[in-house]
């Protein structure tokens, strides 16, 4: 683990996570630290998704999603805490936010984050019968979310996922 890193822009400034490390943070007068508030474990996966930043993935809960409290990045216990997978056999291997929701992929299964604030965050199973195998091949197009899973390569439409690699295939 630790191999890649993730980073994502959240009030001018640039959040860095990589499971190997605490989240590193850049700042606009071009100082990288380690805020006092990070999430409680290293994580490999980041998103912003309304007015959080998300992170998800560590070694020690594979399952786990974090997020930060509103409006700022760099404090994670305020009003930031975490939401487990329904199934905490499966592991995170990316997160997305589009279209107002934030999308959370395992190998098998996409879940949605349903609420706005931590007092009714939940997610919820999609229709979708497959998930990613490679988080960096989890990228917004003109046809939906496109990924990489162990049968071909999908789009997700909020809701259920079409495999378009037949072309390729045949």
């Amino acid at each position: 683990s630790g191999k890649y890193w993730s980073g994502v822009s959240f009030n001018n400034k640039f959040y860095m996570f990589n499971s190997s490390i605490a989240m590193q943070l850049y700042d606009t007068h071009a100082n990288l630290y380690t805020p006092a508030s990070t999430p409680s474990t290293n994580c490999s996966y980041s998103a912003v998704h309304k007015s959080r930043v998300w992170s998800a993935k560590s070694d020690t809960f594979p399952y786990r999603l974090y997020y930060s409290s509103l409006s700022n990045g760099e404090d994670w216990t305020t009003t930031g805490g975490y939401v487990d997978l329904p199934d905490i056999n499966q592991e995170i291997t990316g997160i997305i936010s589009w279209g107002g929701y934030l999308y959370i992929f395992t190998e098998t299964n996409i879940y949605i984050l349903l609420g706005s604030t931590p007092n009714d965050f939940s997610l919820r199973k999609t229709n979708s019968m497959v998930g990613a195998i490679a988080p960096r091949s989890i990228k917004i197009t003109d046809i939906g979310i496109c990924f990489l899973s162990r049968s071909g390569v999908y789009a997700f439409d909020g809701n259920n996922s079409n495999k378009i690699s037949v072309k390729i295939e045949t």
